[in-house]
């Protein structure tokens, strides 16, 4: 599906935390031109969203011009040897809530995961 003009949308995924200091970015690349701008950023390390030393990493942009390339990117400093994990990819309109039911054998009961967020059990 296409994305719509002027509706925000965020981008999360879990990722590592450990020795990860990388920019997650958001790049659009008009029509007709080889360079890209970067139309949201911001550093992992300042997103406070930590489980089983995993970050939750988010970032809210909007689809301006939804007939160009948009990309997803993590951009980390030249010196950095640290290899990135993600899981749980999930691209989705802001103002819409993603809810998914997991069984957990280890507690033996169900997970409810709402917007990538695991909720504690109570």
């Amino acid at each position: 599906k296409n994305l719509e003009i002027g509706v925000n949308y965020q981008v999360s995924f879990w990722c590592e935390s450990k020795d990860l200091n990388a920019t997650l970015c958001i790049l659009e690349k008009p029509q007709n031109t080889n360079s890209s701008i970067i139309i949201a950023e911001r550093n992992i390390n300042t997103m406070p969203n930590l489980q089983n030393n995993k970050t939750l990493a988010i970032l809210t942009f909007k689809a301006a011009h939804p007939e160009n390339k948009y990309t997803i990117c993590l951009k980390k400093d030249k010196e950095s040897k640290a290899n990135f994990m993600v899981d749980n990819l999930m691209i989705k309109r802001r103002d819409v809530d993603v809810y998914k039911m997991l069984f957990s054998k280890q507690n033996k009961d169900s997970l409810l995961i709402v917007n990538n967020f695991l909720l504690p059990l109570k």
